[in-house]
């Protein structure tokens, strides 16, 4: 059951969530995936959205792996998990184990695949007023390298035969990340 203070969400409460992003870690998860999964107000959700995605922001292995370990989390959601997933770099080892975990599970359905292929590298930030942290920016080049280092790794997935079942999500982002890379090399 909601409670009062949930519903009728005040300004400062929804402030409150950067608390869960300065604290870091992964003990609010349950809470902060409970809040998108079943909103009892649109504000509360986003809160707890911005949250989460800051949070995979700030420590991706971390946050990545518990959501990889508790898929139920975002049960109903599980586009938005792609798009958490969708924010890892394949140029930490962790981070690339874990999303290779991701990608080889069966249970991915083909909207979730699609996310996360449509945002695969996403280095999109949202702005927000923080209480306690701050909005991140990321350079070009660190952009550019992070594309061409996904494209060389999509690449090898796609020779890969364990993620044969994937071919068709990976064709689409190899051809995504060419384009990125292709455009990069032209300065645009």
């Amino acid at each position: 059951a909601a409670t009062p203070w949930r519903q009728g969400a005040t300004t400062g409460f929804l402030e409150a969530f950067d608390v869960a992003v300065y604290l870091g870690g992964t003990d609010l998860l349950p809470t902060l995936t409970e809040m998108v999964r079943q909103p009892v107000n649109p504000a509360t959700a986003h809160a707890s959205y911005l949250a989460l995605d800051r949070l995979v922001i700030n420590d991706p292995a971390s946050t990545l792996a518990a959501l990889l370990e508790a898929p139920d989390s975002m049960q109903g959601r599980e586009q938005t998990r792609g798009n958490f997933f969708a924010r890892a770099d394949v140029r930490d080892s962790q981070q690339r184990k874990i999303l290779e975990s991701y990608l080889a599970n069966p249970a991915l359905s083909p909207a979730e695949l699609d996310a996360f292929a449509g945002t695969f590298p996403n280095a999109n930030c949202m702005i927000s007023a923080n209480l306690l942290t701050q909005n991140r920016t990321i350079h070009r080049t660190t952009l550019v390298d992070r594309d061409r280092e996904s494209l060389r790794v999509v690449r090898e997935w796609l020779a890969n035969p364990e993620f044969a079942d994937r071919r068709a999500t990976l064709e689409k982002l190899e051809q995504r990340l060419d384009g990125f890379v292709e455009s990069a090399k032209q300065g645009r």
